[in-house]
């Protein structure tokens, strides 16, 4: 797991340098060796070469950093869905299908697109979210619950640079949901965590007791 999330790490940084290297020819404002040791604050969301452009003054939201790279030939690759969800299975996780109708500007996704996701493996669907309508998160509930997949919910909050969306929205209580036994192995997990960092605290106070 730790392998996937440091393979798509790299992956994003080598589009966000290249997307600054292709703008950098056409655009005299933009110049990459500042690019290079520009730092910005991690809780605003958003990435580097987003955050840069709007701090230098190029773009001034979302909308218009997307139209800037429409021309530009540079995409990035990751893994496919499948290996993704095997990786994510492995490493004791739930894969969920998050905000189904964004990938279609706004429009519910199709049965046929859901049951290839079903055919990659997903455990579930978030159905509630920032995108769509309540009608499309009542058949994504239906297409859940005729397929035994889990029904999760969430805003998609990526910080202040997408203001519209925010934290508890949609309003999504644990009722609307099924989650199966995530919670109880999450408290697992925790118990588990918490044990080990006691037994180390106490191993270590019985060393150094030792040593003196």
């Amino acid at each position: 797991m730790l392998e996937l999330l440091e393979s798509n790490q790299r992956v994003r940084d080598k589009y966000n340098t290249t997307t600054i290297k292709l703008l950098e020819r056409v655009n005299p404002k933009i110049d990459y060796s500042r690019y290079k040791n520009y730092q910005y604050d991690r809780k605003r969301g958003g990435w580097k070469s987003l955050n840069f452009l709007l701090d230098e003054g190029i773009v001034r939201n979302l909308s218009e950093y997307f139209n800037l790279l429409k021309d530009l030939d540079n995409k990035m690759v990751f893994n496919d869905p499948a290996t993704v969800i095997d990786i994510i299975k492995e490493a004791e996780g739930v894969p969920f299908l998050a905000h189904p109708s964004s990938y279609f500007n706004g429009e519910k996704m199709s049965t046929r697109e859901l049951k290839k996701w079903i055919d990659f493996g997903i455990s579930g669907i978030e159905c509630y979210t920032s995108y769509g309508s309540i009608e499309d998160a009542k058949e994504y509930v239906k297409f859940c619950n005729k397929n035994n997949l889990l029904i999760s919910g969430g805003s998609d909050c990526h910080g202040t640079f997408v203001p519209d969306r925010k934290l508890g929205n949609p309003k999504v209580t644990l009722d609307m949901l099924n989650i199966g036994d995530m919670l109880g192995l999450a408290l697992t997990h925790v118990q588990i965590n918490s044990a080990k960092t006691r037994f180390s605290a106490l191993v270590e106070r019985k060393f150094y007791r030792g040593k003196t």
